[in-house]
């Protein structure tokens, strides 16, 4: 384990709270690109970590767990990684085990499905680029309006798939975006 990852887990929660949100200023600045590290990978499904805001009392939230059941549900291994502290929102519940996206670099897994819209943060951002190179990344995206930001059109390239939880949703990132690829539903 990297002395950093170490030191990171002795550090009290506040502390971690205000490093982290300095950290994410500075990587939220732009896009993460990882089509120039890589070219696009596809969905394995082999061990998966779902990654989403477990510990707040939000749909988002929510949904992050709905979309762990429903991978569990096809046979495959889910990892939850709690993404709350990495991007200092508060918490609002500690109940579950949850990793935080500094432990990732530990494990082995296929695919990282993320569960959160780019308009909130850049979550990429907050898991190591050397270990997103080998890993399909795929962002879980949930607007239930008809057109979505048009700035969200900058985030596409941060992964390679894009999944939504409804056709109504495919549909509107589909047109609103200008996509190339319908993107899956997954609910």
């Amino acid at each position: 384990m990297h002395i950093s990852r170490l030191v990171w887990r002795f550090l009290p929660l506040l502390a971690q709270r205000e490093v982290g949100a300095v950290l994410l200023q500075i990587r939220s600045r732009r896009a993460f690109d990882l089509r120039k590290l890589r070219p696009a990978k596809s969905y394995k499904g082999d061990r998966v970590v779902v990654a989403g805001l477990f510990r707040t009392a939000t749909g988002l939230g929510r949904a992050a767990e709905l979309v762990a059941r429903t991978i569990e549900s096809a046979g495959t291994r889910v990892d939850r990684v709690d993404l709350t502290v990495a991007l200092g929102i508060p918490v609002s519940s500690n109940s579950g085990d949850y990793l935080a996206p500094s432990e990732c670099t530990d494990l082995e897994v296929t695919d990282l499905v993320i569960v959160m819209n780019p308009g909130h943060h850049n979550a990429v951002s907050v898991f190591d680029q050397e270990w997103l190179r080998e890993r399909c990344v795929i962002g879980h995206w949930i607007w239930e309006l008809e057109k979505v930001p048009s700035f969200w059109g900058g985030f596409l390239k941060s992964y390679d798939e894009i999944w939504s939880p409804t056709e109504y949703v495919r549909d509107s990132l589909f047109h609103s975006l200008g996509m190339r690829t319908l993107p899956k539903v997954v609910p």
